[in-house]
């Protein structure tokens, strides 16, 4: 049984980690990200694991409290920056890491499907849309930032463009994202491939939380095993 702790409790994916985790685990520990940074290492020295949905601001205590006392990490926290990411890198020297910006089984198939019809359709003008519940408070998604990205791997020199506004006509080397606030959607995201004459559209349609969640614990049991090193959830797969 694998002893973890969850950070960001009392968020809507700390609880439902907290509903769904299975025979698996002991959730030994459940800590906000509003706890000080002695609760912090207090709940990290009982455990085996950290399982975080926290947000970026929060995430900085997180990793300090990690590079003190190494424990494997699987994160869910998207919006972070480039620093932070440098620093999961740094941590991923001492213990297992995975990092993703959504946890679906779903969208790490989605995100190598996009990958492989970018590369194919090499020329095809690509756009991606993403819909969120309202109250979703960064913009664009990690998740059409992952797969725009995913698509700017296979095409040098291309360039992310976020809320096109303006006059001017798309650039052959653009890769469109448009946000949509609205409502309780779960996640939507959608990325269309254009060309003369046709049309190519992938997407994932998140109808709850819940494969976030199932997709955390599948990846942390994944991860308790494996050598010092930064994972993907497509590792997880076998992808």
């Amino acid at each position: 049984m694998i002893s973890a702790l969850v950070y960001g409790a009392k968020g809507r994916m700390g609880q439902m980690l907290i509903a769904l985790a299975d025979e698996r685990f002991e959730l030994s520990q459940q800590i906000d990200f509003d706890s000080s940074a002695k609760q912090l290492a207090e709940a990290i020295s009982g455990v085996d694991l950290v399982i975080d949905f926290s947000n970026a601001a929060a995430f900085d205590a997180l990793l300090s409290a990690l590079h003190s006392q190494p424990r494997a990490l699987v994160s869910g926290t998207t919006a972070l920056s480039a620093a932070q990411h440098q620093a999961m890198q740094s941590l991923s020297a001492k213990v297992p890491v995975l990092w993703a910006s959504n946890m679906s089984r779903g969208v790490a198939v989605l995100h190598r499907l996009v990958a492989q019809a970018a590369a194919q359709l090499a020329d095809w003008d690509v756009e991606i849309v993403e819909t969120h519940h309202r109250n979703k408070v960064d913009a664009p998604s990690g998740t059409a930032l992952t797969l725009a990205r995913a698509v700017a791997d296979t095409r040098p020199n291309s360039k992310v463009v976020c809320g096109r506004v303006g006059d001017a006509a798309r650039q052959d080397n653009e890769i469109g994202v448009q946000a949509l606030r609205g409502g309780s959607v779960a996640g939507y995201h959608e990325v269309s491939l254009f060309a003369g004459g046709e049309q190519l559209t992938l997407s994932h349609r998140a109808e709850s939380r819940e494969q976030f969640a199932r997709g955390a614990l599948d990846a942390a049991a994944w991860l308790h095993a494996k050598p010092a090193g930064l994972y993907r959830l497509d590792q997880v797969l076998g992808l």
